[in-house]
């Protein structure tokens, strides 16, 4: 189109074949709480998530709790799902309430919301992974 190349700065180009970068152990030094590699290895057996990013995305699609996506920051890991229905918020925090607090995140007049909470203990861990039906011992 005429006139784009004013509008649009493009991004540089990446290579073909790029490879991805980046292991869970490198990303497991990047933060610090106690149940991390703990937590890598059980969401690693359902899905090999992003090492390089510190996330699962699209994790536990057919819990009670619907998809959500999982993030390693430094000293929590912070938990976002995209549903934010009454049910969804019912079912939320029947089962994970009053361990963790649940909050909203987005704008609930689009698509683009849902609710978020934080896991900073291993006590929240084991209750969220009881609130996912999650079976490990």
């Amino acid at each position: 189109m005429p006139g784009v190349d004013d509008l649009y700065v493009r991004r540089s180009v990446r290579a073909a074949g790029a490879e991805v970068s980046g292991s869970w152990e490198e990303a497991l030094k990047q933060v610090n709480f106690a149940f991390a590699k703990r937590a890598v290895d059980i969401f690693r057996k359902r899905i090999e998530g992003s090492p390089q990013r510190r996330a699962f995305n699209s994790i536990y699609a057919g819990s009670p709790l619907g998809r959500m996506s999982i993030a390693f920051k430094k000293k929590y890991l912070k938990v976002y799902t995209v549903d934010q229905s009454a049910e969804a918020e019912k079912t939320l925090k029947e089962r994970l309430s009053p361990v963790i607090t649940v909050n909203s995140w987005g704008n609930e007049n689009t698509k683009n919301s849902g609710f978020t909470f934080t896991i900073e203990t291993t006590e929240q861990l084991e209750h969220f992974l009881r609130g996912v039906g999650e079976t490990v011992a």
